[in-house]
């Protein structure tokens, strides 16, 4: 029987564009002691230079065989159309636990207690505003999700792809309702929401554009305080790493938006950090 090395972060690349998400999270992961090494899957399509960029940020990686293709009528285009890849992290048999975190997070504080998490421990993130009353905020957000990877389970999740998920028509081309390796995740993993024993605490997933109201609801906080926050999120469709000036300014004369922010600039700040130590 094979030894299997005891415990990692994944994460999963299945475009150039989320480079610079991956620099910052690994370089974020390295700045609070993480016992743990970030390894990053790779979709064949990946480019000689993101690959060189890994190697120079000395970042371990691997290339899956093939892509898992989504099977909804999300637009190719979209951001979300590549995501059914994720689902090989699941099949990461050579490892005994993985905690799978998406290229678009940032750590701020130390969180390797996640691996003494059980299987599929994670957060519905954003679940708890008030307004968050829609029965499919009640799911997990796969952002974050700690997994003990199983062939058996892998292969059983592949037969049901495009079979259980919501492949209804609904939102835009730009903001689709469906479409998603969450939302599969979620019809697979149906029992979730009832299984509170796997509901992480925010802390470790809170989306950038929920930092002011969860501050102001629920007291969590970027820096010291009652409620830290462990793991930002930006999961909208406008990045740290692709956000002009406009925006900025945007949120500059929103005080309601003082800590969504803040959130974008510390991801810059480390952005910044990691050029100039050279290692970009």
């Amino acid at each position: 029987m094979m030894n299997k090395i005891n415990s990692v972060y994944i994460s999963v690349l299945t475009t150039d564009d989320y480079l610079p998400g991956i620099l910052v999270l690994n370089h974020s992961l390295n700045l609070v002691n993480s016992r743990y090494d970030l390894h990053v899957l790779l979709t064949p399509n990946i480019s000689e230079q993101t690959i060189r960029a890994l190697d120079s940020n000395l970042i371990s990686y691997s290339v899956i065989s093939r892509e898992i293709v989504n099977p909804t009528n999300v637009n190719v285009h979209h951001r979300w159309f590549p995501t059914y890849s994720k689902l090989a992290v699941f099949d990461q048999t050579q490892y005994k636990k993985v905690v799978y975190l998406d290229a678009d997070m940032l750590i701020l504080r130390n969180v390797d207690e996640l691996f003494g998490h059980a299987h599929m421990s994670a957060t519905n993130a954003g679940g708890m505003l008030p307004r968050k009353t829609n029965p499919r905020h009640l799911g997990l957000n796969s952002g974050l999700i700690v997994i003990e990877p199983s062939h058996f389970l892998f292969k059983d999740m592949m037969s049901k792809v495009g079979k259980i998920e919501n492949l209804r028509v609904e939102g835009n081309t730009e903001r689709p309702v469906y479409g998603s390796d969450q939302d599969f995740i979620n019809a697979y993993f149906s029992e979730w929401p009832n299984q509170k024993e796997l509901h992480l605490d925010h802390k470790f997933n809170i989306f950038h554009y929920h930092l002011d109201e969860y501050n102001k609801l629920f007291g969590y906080t970027i820096g010291e305080g009652p409620r830290p926050i462990s793991i930002i999120h930006y999961a909208s469709y406008l990045k740290p790493w692709n956000i002009d000036r406009r925006e900025i300014s945007k949120l500059e004369h929103n005080h309601d938006k003082k800590l969504e922010l803040e959130a974008i600039s510390i991801w810059i700040e480390n952005q910044n950090n990691l050029v100039n130590v050279g290692l970009s």
